[in-house]
């Protein structure tokens, strides 16, 4: 057990405060195409220099869209549709989390790599309460970064004005809770595909956090 010296609670968006899609041809049959895809081109596309810039802020959404709507052989508004539809609820729980934090005085704060068209639904407060609760957020496509860049680790340290060492994250992508460790920062995978509110509580207990 960690001694408690946590003033912040820091959420990654994606798989562990969202649902997402992980699979291409799931989004794909999701929009109603008669068409069969790998996930190999989605996975390159994740991957590739252009998307990253667009998650950057750097490449504008209409660039995007044409870029992607001709790797994919997409309409641009099908290509939206599918964009979209990555997203899907909320993680059932997380949003008491955070309020359970919150009326325990700790500040809770996210760290995504997102884009513009993403944040246009991740903002809504209705769909997404969980998100709208954080203290503060730092999102790539506003500050020009992603991660595991270890400047945008330093950029939120700033943003939330918490010092590293006082930081828990959670991520469910272990190469930015490496990231996030190498920063000093004390982080935590979080695996989507179990339970995650159980296993955020279960972190939070290591760290003297008791929610009960």
């Amino acid at each position: 057990m960690q001694e408690n010296n946590i003033e912040c609670i820091c959420f990654d968006f994606g798989g562990v405060l969202v649902k997402i899609n992980y699979s291409w041809s799931e989004v794909v049959k999701n929009i109603s195409l008669d068409t069969e895809v790998s996930d190999d081109p989605y996975y390159a596309l994740e991957k590739s220099d252009w998307r990253k810039e667009y998650d950057k802020g750097i490449t504008k959404r209409d660039v995007y869209l044409n870029t992607a709507s001709s790797v994919y052989n997409l309409s641009i508004p099908k290509l939206q549709e599918a964009h979209m539809s990555i997203l899907v609820d909320k993680i059932e729980g997380t949003d008491e989390i955070i309020q359970k934090l919150k009326d325990k005085k700790v500040k809770v704060t996210g760290l995504s790599n997102t884009n513009e068209l993403h944040w246009e639904v991740l903002s809504d407060k209705k769909r997404y309460p969980n998100i709208s609760l954080l203290d503060s957020k730092v999102l790539s496509f506003e500050c020009g970064m992603v991660k595991p860049n270890p400047k945008i680790y330093s950029h939120a340290e700033r943003v939330f004005n918490v010092h590293p060492q006082k930081i828990l994250y959670f991520d469910d992508i272990a190469d930015y809770v490496d990231a996030a460790e190498y920063a000093g920062w004390n982080a935590r995978w979080i695996n989507p595909d179990k339970d995650v509110p159980a296993q955020m509580i279960k972190h939070l207990k290591d760290f003297q956090i008791d929610l009960a």
